[in-house]
């Protein structure tokens, strides 16, 4: 108090409040731009990161500043920091292949059973 008062009245400007800690950086914005299960395009960024904290995996590739984007089209699929671009018309032919070769069951009751006609 004392100090203040003799600061203040030998002093040429009056004492200011320390201003060390007053710096900030701008934003980053880094993180996931797109989610799992989401319709990307080619060129899309998906993850901005530092260091690689997910890695590519089909259809995703990992830039120089570790960013990874889409190299096609298509259904993005993040699994355990592994970012993958399922390409659609693939997994629509592949999922056809697998119905067709799936038998559907055949229902038939004993009733079209009994009234069959032999021959």
């Amino acid at each position: 108090m004392f100090y203040n008062y003799i600061s203040e009245i030998l002093a040429h400007k009056t004492g200011t409040g320390n201003t060390r800690n007053n710096r900030d950086s701008r934003p980053k914005y880094l993180g996931l731009k797109r989610f799992h299960n989401m319709f990307v395009y080619t060129g899309n960024i998906i993850v901005r990161q530092r260091g690689a904290h997910f890695k590519p995996g089909p259809g995703a590739a990992m830039g120089r500043d570790f960013t990874i984007y889409a190299k096609r089209s298509g259904r993005l699929q993040i699994l355990k920091r592994r970012v993958s671009v399922l390409d659609l018309l693939a997994e629509n032919q592949y999922l056809k292949e697998q119905n067709k070769n799936y038998d559907s069951p055949m229902i038939t009751t004993l009733s079209k059973i009994w009234t069959k006609k032999s021959l």
